[in-house]
């Protein structure tokens, strides 16, 4: 480690070595080069704490990146522990999202997400990094963070975002547009029209919705005619006119 000296205890140490050469010649006494040396050393200590209240006054950052935000003012007094200034870790970004109950017991960390930035449709791809282990009991709600090694363009520390994550593929199963979904009581329906122009409450379970298509299962069939318009106004057994789109 390279020595920093003071202006000071370089003048008491270059006194003590000059009293240290006029003693060797005759010149001055013993008690002058002993309090010369005194003074030297009292100069030293003091550099040497001076400096230990230089190191404990730098702040350093365990990672690399930018200063975000700093969080106190030259001079302020702040205890152990404090925050004093945020990093923002340069080229990984994590998302912070939240998620209802039945979609968090679907997901798993590795999967792979997609990142897309508000107002953008340019996805970048990261994996499910955390999954709240509970949710909260008034949203039915939990976090889930969604890492992304390489942000690219568009995706900011605070911006709002939102992100689709894959679950598999699914092959042979029924969809349709969820405007046609309609809550019959407590039950999620949808209204078959028959041959006859009569709409009936078909009870569904709802898979995965996307895009305005929701996908269903339950008494309902492929190739069934389904109300998507007007549909919260039916009633079981109530006559419809199916119109054709111009």
């Amino acid at each position: 480690m390279r020595r920093r000296w003071s202006p000071p205890q370089q003048t008491a140490e270059h006194e003590a070595a000059r009293q240290e050469d006029l003693f060797s010649k005759g010149i001055t006494s013993r008690k002058q080069v002993d309090e010369a040396a005194a003074q030297a050393t009292s100069a030293r200590s003091a550099a040497e704490a001076a400096e230990r209240l230089l190191d404990q006054a730098q702040v350093r950052s365990p990672l690399d990146g930018g200063v975000q935000r700093v969080l106190v003012h030259p001079g302020e007094r702040v205890s152990a522990g404090a925050e004093l200034v945020e990093v923002i870790r340069g080229g990984s970004l994590d998302f912070v999202a939240q998620a209802t109950a039945d979609q968090l017991a679907r997901l798993k960390t590795g999967q792979l997400g997609v990142g897309h930035p508000e107002g953008s449709t340019e996805g970048q791809e990261g994996r499910v990094h955390a999954i709240a282990p509970a949710v909260d009991s008034a949203s039915n709600a939990g976090a889930v963070v969604i890492r992304i090694a390489r942000a690219g363009p568009g995706l900011l520390p605070g911006a709002g975002a939102s992100a689709r994550v894959n679950l598999g593929r699914k092959d042979r199963v029924l969809v349709i547009p969820d405007s046609a979904l309609v809550l019959v009581g407590d039950v999620m329906s949808v209204f078959v029209v028959g041959a006859d122009s009569v709409a009936h409450a078909h009870p569904v379970t709802v898979g995965v919705r996307q895009n305005g298509r929701a996908e269903v299962s339950g008494d309902i069939q492929a190739g069934d005619r389904v109300a998507t318009t007007g549909a919260y106004g039916l009633s079981d057994g109530m006559r419809v006119v199916p119109t054709v789109p111009q």
